[in-house]
């Protein structure tokens, strides 16, 4: 048995799988962004700023540049 400030076989073994599970995991959320992304743009015929901000996810996060969003009406 090993003592409780170090650690065993087992726990060293098992830091070395999480950390290839987090790294596999990293990877595939990495892929997954970039054929979203791919995907958007041939939807989009290609990369379009101006659209960004129209009905996504963006919109929440970007303020309206007339002050909408904030209850200013022109």
């Amino acid at each position: 048995f090993s003592s409780p400030g170090c650690p065993g076989e087992l726990q060293a073994k098992l830091e070395v799988v999480a950390a290839a599970v987090g790294k596999v995991g990293l990877g595939v959320a990495i892929a997954c962004f970039i054929a979203l992304l791919v995907k958007w743009c041939v939807e989009n015929k290609g990369f379009p700023i101006k659209q960004i901000n129209n009905n996504g996810p963006v919109q929440v996060l970007m303020p309206h540049p007339l002050g909408a969003a904030s209850g200013v009406s022109c």
